[in-house]
């Protein structure tokens, strides 16, 4: 025969009911130059099986005896003993056979080592003069590192086999089965459920700075706790925030988030007769959405917002009796100052007049004047008294929405006006009866 192919091994997949394994590679036609292993996938590891006991070999095949579920692979390789069994004989026949065979045997053993050899670490052919690849002895070697020095000369290092110590703190996150789990451990979370959807630079520096979650309750900021950024989980009611005295917070910026898509607001209420950009509640409505403040010495300011609305409410008692000279009187004015930015307005307001024999007019308007309010911004509505009813009660409910861009600070005023139109009088009246807002979100 001859030796016609480099290949060693055969590898086959077992399934339950196969017993034949075809030799693919050359062995010159002896089954002890080859070794069959059984392997086991589910736990990585090789069993060598013995011939006539576990296998026959026959016309090129291993044949074994009994068959092998699919969790395990047949490897056929070779692996010839090391051993020449031809006797040449003085002055005896030189056969052609003879010779062939001792040739192929030769062959397969340095095919053998030459695989065995590319599997193992080696230096290049033209290496530093004087470098040696040996190892030192066992006694040397023992607890060593491999190792190479500056100039690539191989050496065994100082190795350390002592037990690593787990610190406490260690062991409470190396048994985390998540990411999230980690960042809790750490103390990450909150940081990273501050920053979640922000976009804004300075916004995740003030967010990150120095952080208090809140999950549904209500927090009053203090002076002294140094909060900067504080991120609220409303759920399904409305969580108010309580800001700290501006007087004693000079230059203080806070950045405060409502994290949650639940139905209740954040609410942010100054302290006392403080005021935010000239109003006294500020509400974050959506998820994500945020308010930014700075304390300027007169209010806190907004500097950053998303998300949120501002809103001053008036449901305090009031009684205005209107003139009859048929001239325009206001009755209440609210005022909202805004920033630059994108908002969606809307003013709304639930009155009650009454009139003594009287027809009359009540006006409703969201102005940029403190004073008037245009017949084209305003909304109308209008009852007739009649001379013999003696007092006359009607309700009278507005709502205006406009889409405004501010291209510089601007304040927007809700006026309410009202005028009588006979000598008799007509009254407006609060308490319950009457409540009005004023409120702006901004969308960009």
């Amino acid at each position: 025969m001859a030796v016609t192919t480099t290949e060693l091994f055969k590898r086959y997949d077992c399934n339950g009911s196969n017993q034949n394994f075809p030799i693919t590679f050359d062995y010159a036609d002896d089954s002890a130059n080859v070794v069959v292993e059984l392997y086991d996938s589910s736990l990585g590891t090789y069993a060598t099986l013995t011939e006539a006991t576990d296998y026959t070999v026959s016309n090129d095949t291993v044949v074994t005896t009994s068959t092998y579920a699919a969790k395990y692979d047949i490897l056929l390789r070779l692996d010839p003993e090391l051993t020449q069994l031809t006797d040449w004989v003085e002055n005896d026949q030189f056969t052609a056979a003879s010779w062939e065979n001792a040739v192929d045997k030769l062959t397969l053993i340095v095919q053998n080592l030459r695989e065995q050899v590319d599997r193992c670490i080696k230096g290049p052919p033209v290496d530093v003069a004087g470098m040696t690849w040996e190892l030192e002895g066992a006694i040397d070697r023992a607890d060593g590192v491999l190792s190479f020095n500056a100039s690539g000369q191989m050496y065994m290092g100082v190795g350390n086999t002592s037990a690593a110590t787990v610190t406490a703190f260690a062991e409470t996150f190396l048994d985390d089965v998540s990411a999230d789990a980690v960042l809790t451990t750490l103390g990450f979370s909150s940081f990273v459920e501050a920053i979640k959807g922000l976009d804004d630079g300075p916004a995740i520096y003030e967010a990150l700075d120095s952080i208090l979650l809140v999950s549904n309750a209500n927090y009053t900021v203090s002076t002294a706790d140094g909060y900067t950024g504080i991120v609220v989980t409303a759920g399904a009611s409305n969580r108010t925030i309580t800001l700290p005295a501006r007087s004693s917070n000079a230059g203080r910026r806070m950045f405060i988030r409502k994290n949650d898509s639940g139905v209740g607001y954040a609410s942010i209420v100054p302290d006392g007769t403080d005021t935010i950009n000239s109003t006294s509640l500020w509400d974050i409505t959506k998820q994500y959405g945020y308010l930014r403040i700075e304390e300027t010495g007169v209010e806190w300011a907004v500097i950053g917002a998303e998300g949120s609305i501002y809103r001053l409410s008036n449901s305090s008692d009031i009684t205005q009796t209107l003139p009859t000279s048929g001239t325009w009187y206001n009755i209440g004015t609210l005022q909202l100052s805004l920033g630059i930015g994108v908002y969606n307005l809307r003013a709304a307001a639930h009155l009650l007049a009454q009139a003594s024999n009287a027809g009359f007019y009540l006006g409703f308007g969201l102005s940029t004047s403190a004073s008037s309010v245009s017949d084209k911004e305003m909304v109308q509505s209008s009852g007739d008294g009649l001379a013999t009813v003696i007092h006359q009660a009607m309700s009278h409910s507005y709502e205006i929405r406009k889409r405004e861009t501010v291209a510089a600070a601007t304040t927007y005023y809700l006026i309410e006006r009202g005028i009588a139109t006979s000598l008799t009088s007509i009254t407006v009246e609060g308490a319950t009866t009457r409540t009005t807002v004023i409120e702006a979100e901004r969308i960009g």
